[in-house]
């Protein structure tokens, strides 16, 4: 905020344009969408006011990232194409690369996947072009996802494992945790859930190395799906671990994703009845999840 106070004193504008930017990105990572919102806008309005076309990209991007983790996907996409067009118009590849993932992602939420492979494809085929391997890593993960979606298992096992071999070389733990998770969830989507189980205790260590609650969520409801049918009890104790972790803190869309879909699979679990006071207890912990109400 002072940063605010002092460009907006002497008149510096694009200055006081990236104060809002950077006001934004701390209420993004807070889950604060909304307060979020409000300072994106701000610094739009701004940079279009003094031509800083860059900054009007940055901000379309972020008004749409954040309606995304609201799970506002036709807002996302309107904000998204906006930045994407800015960004054509300046041949900004970098832009169009990260913008185009953002886009697929946002087909890939709404179920949409043809416009969501295209985008993703588009995305990583620039990655290539631009030497960026994290990024690539990063969005090749995401099409192995629409690829695993739309049971093409073979070409998401393909895909998988080329993320994979990225990560490994880049040491990069937290990707790696989640690509585990998406692993996982492909095996038991497979029916292989002995596989399922030990790619989830994978991911569950690594996200305990780089302490990242997001990943050990996704990762311990993912190895509670993989051993609910085979271990209720214990597939129970790990998805109560994972409602703990969550109520401590709001999380992003794809926990809470997770989350509601676990929700909906023990409701329809046709579970033993000495198991269904404990599954009752864990969808009436789910539901009292306050900052889960707003997805």
């Amino acid at each position: 905020m002072r940063c605010v106070r002092i460009s907006a004193d002497i008149g510096y504008k694009i200055g006081l344009a990236i104060s809002y930017n950077s006001i934004g990105m701390y209420y993004d990572r807070i889950c604060n969408f909304e307060e979020a919102l409000k300072y994106y806008e701000r610094y739009v309005d701004l940079s279009e006011e003094i031509g800083y076309r860059m900054g009007t990209i940055i901000g379309f991007d972020n008004i749409g990232k954040s309606f995304l983790s609201m799970g506002k996907f036709d807002m996302a996409l309107k904000y998204f194409q906006k930045s994407f067009i800015l960004s054509q118009e300046l041949d900004y590849r970098i832009g169009i690369m990260r913008i185009s993932e953002h886009l697929g992602e946002a087909y890939l939420y709404k179920k949409d996947f043809k416009p969501a492979l295209d985008f993703l494809t588009q995305a990583m085929n620039l990655a290539k072009q631009i030497g960026d391997e994290e990024y690539l890593g990063m969005v090749t993960l995401i099409i192995a996802q629409v690829h695993a979606l739309t049971e093409k298992f073979h070409e998401a096992r393909m895909l998988f494992e080329q993320t994979r071999k990225i990560f490994v070389k880049r040491r990069e733990k937290a990707n790696l945790s989640n690509l585990y998770s998406k692993l996982a969830e492909l095996s038991v989507m497979q029916k292989d859930c002995k596989l399922a189980s030990k790619l989830a205790t994978k991911a569950i260590l690594l996200a305990n190395q780089v302490n990242s609650s997001e990943l050990k969520i996704i990762a311990l409801i993912t190895k509670g799906r993989a051993m609910l049918n085979q271990n209720p009890i214990r597939a129970l104790a790990y998805i109560r671990q994972a409602i703990d972790i969550a109520r401590k803190e709001p999380q992003e869309l794809e926990v809470a994703q997770a989350l509601n879909g676990i929700s909906k699979e023990l409701s329809r679990f046709n579970a033993r009845k000495e198991d269904l006071t404990k599954i009752s207890k864990i969808l009436s912990a789910i539901s009292s999840i306050n900052w889960l109400k707003k997805f």
